[in-house]
């Protein structure tokens, strides 16, 4: 919840109004999209920032 609680205040501080949000981590413990909690703040990023599309995936780890 802090790494998304972080994203969500620099996101509102750009100039720059997207209406998508692409998401790619090498699957750390606090980003495993696969958790519950995970999937939850990024709902929650989703409709408080009124996105049309978020997109979250797991890549392998250190992008290889």
């Amino acid at each position: 919840m802090t790494e998304v609680t972080e994203l969500y205040h620099i996101l509102q501080k750009s100039d720059e109004n997207n209406p998508f949000l692409f998401l790619y981590t090498d699957g750390g413990p606090d980003h495993r999209v696969t958790y519950l909690r995970v999937q939850l703040s990024l709902i929650a990023i989703f409709i408080s920032m009124d996105l049309d599309y978020l997109v979250a995936a797991r890549t392998s780890p250190g992008h290889s």
